[in-house]
């Protein structure tokens, strides 16, 4: 997949959308262990108990809490 993000560029997609639209800076980082990427290329991030923290699609676009 040309579009595919690296773990870093995701949890920094992640980390920007929670700064910029919720004002929040102080949230929990993705654990690289238990996050994945999915069969669309999405990446699931998972937070060290592996509980959801959001996806970031190829193209950057961010859905958090799932």
């Amino acid at each position: 997949m040309k579009n595919r993000l690296s773990f870093d560029q995701a949890q920094y997609k992640y980390k920007c959308i929670c700064y910029d639209v919720f004002r929040q800076s102080n949230v929990e980082y993705p654990d690289r262990e238990k996050s994945f990427i999915n069969e669309f290329g999405e990446w699931c991030l998972r937070n060290h108990q592996g509980d959801p923290v959001a996806k970031v699609q190829p193209n950057g676009y961010v859905k958090v809490g799932l």
